[in-house]
């Protein structure tokens, strides 16, 4: 990811303290017809702050993921548009045809 460290998304303590880090392989929608497959090594960091109840947290991707989310920005504004345009029910019947699976739509806007 981005930068040495991080902070802590409960103290706002920031944290270069590496605890370990994992992968994760988020949806995304084709590109130039291509299937995308995405692979984030992510960071965890030990909080630093001695009165904060989180012992560990891991780096956000925030420009490309919500938290955890399972698919990138792209597909879920496309299926947001689908399902506006359509009505939700319609689709995410739409959607299914997709490389990347459909997913409950909390809110779109």
């Amino acid at each position: 990811m981005e930068g040495t460290g991080a902070r802590c998304p409960s103290c706002q303590t920031p944290s270069t303290a590496v605890h370990g880090s994992y992968v994760r392989r988020p949806a995304d929608l084709p590109a130039a017809g291509r299937v995308v497959q995405l692979e984030l090594r992510v960071r965890r960091f030990c909080c630093r702050n001695p009165e904060c109840s989180r012992r560990t947290f891991s780096e956000r991707p925030v420009r490309l993921l919500a938290a955890q989310a399972r698919r990138t920005r792209r597909p879920a504004t496309a299926q947001c548009a689908v399902a506006i345009t359509a009505g939700e029910e319609a689709g995410a019947g739409c959607s299914s045809p997709w490389p990347c699976p459909p997913v409950p739509i909390p809110s779109c806007g």
